[in-house]
């Protein structure tokens, strides 16, 4: 049994694989809290949740905070395969610092198990490009 991972920014979904990065771009409105990523992971053979990861902020945001947040929610994205069943995972609310515009960056570092009885941890690092609008 597998297990399937997935980073909900922007609709990205991906099979777990060894260590690897990627980059999100988003846009957040001046003053307002944004959620603007998040990770689940679940069994690919019934899609049930599994471990919910312990991530780390790698780089803290310099115009504004992440907070990493527990949630829980549907699967809703038309074409997934668990299409309806509820996820246990983390977000990541950004909020800008008050009266800030421009760019700011920060890291996310997620450890998870790639598959069931995988003997380490396989650490995914998500960089984020905010424009605060």
């Amino acid at each position: 049994m597998f297990y399937r991972i997935a980073l909900a920014a922007a609709c990205l979904f991906a099979t777990a694989s060894v260590g690897f990065a990627e980059t999100v771009n988003e846009t957040v409105k001046r003053g307002t809290p944004k959620v603007v990523g998040g990770f689940y992971s679940y069994a690919r053979d019934d899609c049930r949740s599994t471990e919910v990861p312990q991530a780390t902020i790698r780089q803290q945001a310099k115009l504004g905070r992440v907070e990493i947040r527990q949630f829980s929610g549907v699967v809703t994205q038309k074409g997934h395969p668990c299409v309806g069943s509820r996820q246990r995972g983390i977000e990541f609310l950004y909020t800008p610092g008050r009266g800030t515009v421009g760019a700011d960056t920060f890291a996310i570092d997620i450890p998870f198990h790639p598959y069931v009885d995988a003997p380490s941890l396989t650490v995914r690092t998500v960089y984020f490009n905010i424009t605060i609008q």
